[in-house]
Formats: structure tokens, sequence, C-alpha cells
């Protein structure tokens, strides 16, 4: 149980870690954070991602949502 819960864990830090080197990407590691950055609530985010405005724009592993700001930025500067 524990082994496997740290291995998940090392697995998701690698992957963020993938996610954040790759092309100099910016990132926020979760609704709130992009919700700061966007200067919107996490309802808001929700919402967005609900209607597809987010499509593309993340990566979910397990739980956890990454979204490349590089991604987000061209989207919404439409």
């Amino acid at each position: 149980c524990c082994m496997f819960a740290e291995q998940h864990k090392n697995f998701i830090k690698m992957q963020i870690m993938n996610l954040a080197t790759t092309k100099e990407r910016r990132i926020a590691a979760g609704q709130k954070e992009l919700a700061e950055y966007l200067f919107a609530s996490v309802p808001t985010i929700n919402r967005w991602q609900a209607d597809g405005k987010l499509d593309g724009c993340y990566t979910r592993i397990g739980r956890k949502i990454i979204y490349d700001l590089n991604k987000v930025d061209s989207k919404f500067s439409k």
C-alpha cells in the first residue's frame, strides 16, 4: 500500500518535471494556480473546462491537472 503510493507520487513528480522542461513551458499545477494566473475564480476555471474552452491546454495525471500557460495564453489571446 505505502510503497505503491510512494511510487505513484514519484511518477507524478517526474511527469510534472517533464512537462515543465519540454520547450520551456510555463505551467500551473492545479485549478487554483490557473485561477490566480488568469485573475479568475476556481468555479470559473471549472466552467471553462467543462465548456471546452481549455481543451488542449492541460494534462491530467491521476487527480492532478497541469495547465500549459503558453497554450492558455494563446487560447485567450484570439
